[in-house]
């Protein structure tokens, strides 16, 4: 099995666990490959998921950088390449 689609509760607001956690988790059931994956910051709070209503938009931008330094500190040897979940919004129609 693979995915190239995750979401830890620890740089996400809609789910649960910890990175670690969801690693061990997808290796338990035998995910090979498995991509990492957070949401790129968004800027505008119309952009921002209900439950982080209330959170200063910065702090969004901190959350993925944490994502990305732990991963690619953590995987250095067996990273083959980092992804990002990219949403898009497009105010204008």
């Amino acid at each position: 099995m693979h995915s190239h689609h995750s979401h830890s509760g620890q740089f996400c607001k809609h789910t649960s666990g910890n990175l670690e956690n969801v690693v061990l988790e997808a290796i338990h059931q035998g995910f090979a490959p498995y991509g990492l994956t957070e949401h790129v910051p968004r800027y505008q709070i119309q952009d921002l998921y209900p439950e982080e209503a209330g959170m200063p938009l910065a702090d969004l931008e901190i959350q993925f950088n944490a994502f990305l330094d732990m991963n690619v500190n953590a995987a250095r040897s067996k990273i083959h390449s980092i992804r990002h979940n990219g949403d898009w919004w497009n105010h204008t129609f």
